[in-house]
């Protein structure tokens, strides 16, 4: 396992933690003050802003997540790879380049505060991971000391306890603005995988849990349909 360097692990949770509480405390205080119908009116909006983009980028979450990774190698030194890996339960992507820090942990949370069409509202590189969203509910990001998730059905639960009961059926929520910390073990039966690629020196790891009626010959076809060869020639940093 590598070393993740102790020290530094739990300010970058607390961080996590609380941009977590901070959109779920401010939900708490408006349900409080009289205004759960506004404040239920604009999680549907946020949350129809981050469906409409796993829509619109149907089929292309395999090219999303390597240009990211190209993005995020322009910053790497020494060998440029990035690692596609199909687990039993998951999509694995790893890569070398710059990781994450609060700005990062920021920007992954930001899309849908507008309900304005989200292509024009937030920039390229924030659109394209959510397009993960069609393959899972619980994507998850190891970026040492950076370790989180997110979670549809846990964002849902912890959205009715702040605002004091159930949500109804239709109430759409920005899951991707409700970020959970993570540990290793998170990682379930993938843990060795990804403590296997920190150690081997990539920076990021993403796991994306298959969902359920997502099979995992469907992500292996659109992985060889999408990553060809000749898609490297416009990847000027992998």
């Amino acid at each position: 396992m590598p070393d993740l360097g102790v020290g530094h692990v739990a300010p970058p949770r607390g961080f996590v933690a609380s941009v977590l509480t901070d959109e779920l405390e401010s939900l708490r205080l408006l349900a409080s003050e009289g205004f759960l119908s506004q404040a239920l009116k604009s999680l549907d909006e946020r949350g129809s802003a981050q469906d409409l983009v796993r829509q619109q980028y149907t089929g292309r979450y395999p090219f999303e997540l390597l240009q990211n990774a190209n993005d995020a190698a322009a910053w790497a030194v020494g060998e440029r790879r990035v690692v596609f890996q199909l687990t039993g339960s998951a999509l694995v992507v790893a890569n070398r380049g710059n990781g994450f820090g609060e700005a990062e942990v920021r920007a992954i949370c930001s899309l849908g505060r507008s309900s304005k069409d989200p292509r024009k509202s937030v920039g390229y590189k924030g659109l394209g991971f959510k397009a993960v969203g069609e393959i899972t509910d619980t994507p998850q990001i190891y970026s040492p000391p950076y370790m989180f998730g997110f979670d549809s059905r846990r964002a849902r639960d912890e959205v009715g306890r702040m605002v004091g009961g159930d949500l109804p059926d239709r109430q759409h929520l920005p899951v991707y603005a409700f970020p959970f910390p993570l540990e290793l073990m998170d990682a379930d039966e993938d843990e060795a995988v990804v403590s296997g690629l920190l150690a081997e020196g990539f920076v990021s790891v993403l796991r994306l849990p298959f969902r359920a009626d997502v099979p995992r010959q469907a992500v292996r076809r659109h992985l060889t349909d999408v990553l060809v060869p000749e898609l490297l020639l416009f990847l000027d940093s992998t």
